[in-house]
């Protein structure tokens, strides 16, 4: 019998399927399995001071994930230029998921506004994680101030030719765009005195120094416990599960009148959806644990937001557009 097909391509067509096999069940590619991530110490960068309300969600946060992940977390802090210094670093790191940032509303929405040539961009060079927190501001006044309510405070300020003085802790902060809005909205003369932080302000209302200013509730709860503020309304939409008797800017007639701080957790822009998605996943899970909430969130006077990744993008745009109401309003020029 003729053979008809030589015996070398009768084996390189066996070797051939063998490859074939090998490739379709995987059991021979060369080279080790990926890691799963994570498999090594993830960092996340705090850009904001040691002992605030930032650094300490980052750190309770980061606790939990080490226990979970059996991977060390290590919290970092990098202050300094309203918050730039800690994210230029994040953005300039390796987009492997191994190097998180946590900031607030301020230093990714705010400072758009305040700084010229801001060196990154919350959606250009970043994706989020989660929105882990927000605090709606209330609006606050000394004990012995005379008005009772936001429409109170209001008539006074229009009759005051001087305008009511209210204690900010410098432009663009939380009191100075409320009252620049307010007073936009109502032809109401308020005028800011400037202090070096929310400590100072405080205690200037303590001190009777100025009568009104803007905080959130577990900032102005020693106070009020003390009875040397009150509150006239709450600077949000809807009622505050802890205030649910105070009214809000929003049902008093002010659409839009709202002061709120978040707390936020990013990746540089690159990073692998896969990774994005299981950070996401796991940090939504550690802040829906009502003991974790309790502990960590609202007794610090703040109230879960725990949103998806694409929540983080939404939440700051929506942001955006209040605050550049607000920025026109106070007349506040980039510098």
């Amino acid at each position: 019998m003729i053979e008809t097909t030589p015996s070398r391509w009768r084996t390189g067509i066996s070797r051939m399927r063998q490859w074939a096999a090998c490739l379709a069940t995987t059991s021979c590619i060369a080279g080790p399995a990926l890691a799963e991530f994570p498999d090594r110490p993830i960092r996340i960068i705090v850009s904001s001071s040691p002992g605030g309300y930032l650094d300490i969600i980052s750190r309770a946060i980061g606790k939990e994930l080490q226990e979970r992940w059996r991977q060390p977390v290590i919290v970092e802090n990098k202050p300094g230029a309203s918050g730039v210094v800690g994210a230029v670093a994040v953005k300039n790191s390796q987009p492997d998921g191994y190097t998180w940032l946590a900031a607030t509303e301020a230093h990714l929405v705010t400072n758009k506004f305040t700084m010229k040539n801001l060196p990154y961009d919350y959606k250009r060079d970043f994706v989020g994680i989660s929105v882990l927190t927000r605090a709606d501001q209330v609006v606050v006044a000394t004990k012995s101030f005379p008005a009772n309510t936001l429409a109170e405070l209001i008539e006074m300020a229009k009759q005051d030719p001087k305008g009511l003085s209210y204690g900010s802790w410098g432009i663009g902060s939380h009191p100075h765009l409320f009252y620049s809005r307010l007073g936009g909205m109502t032809n109401a003369n308020f005028v800011m005195i400037p202090y070096k932080g929310v400590a100072p302000t405080m205690q200037a209302m303590s001190a009777g120094e100025v009568p009104l200013s803007v905080m959130s509730p577990g900032t102005a709860k020693p106070l009020l416990e003390a009875g040397r503020l009150k509150i006239l309304a709450a600077a949000a939409r809807k009622r505050l599960p802890d205030l649910p008797d105070v009214p809000t800017t929003e049902e008093l007639g002010f659409p839009g009148l709202t002061s709120a701080i978040y707390m936020v957790l990013l990746l540089p822009r690159e990073t692998p959806p896969d990774v994005v998605a299981k950070a996401s996943k796991a940090v939504q899970s550690v802040l829906k644990q009502p003991d974790f909430a309790a502990r960590t969130v609202t007794d610090h006077g703040f109230q879960v937001v725990a949103s998806d990744s694409a929540g983080v993008i939404t939440e700051m745009d929506e942001l955006g557009k209040l605050m550049a109401e607000s920025v026109k309003a106070a007349q506040i020029m980039a510098q």
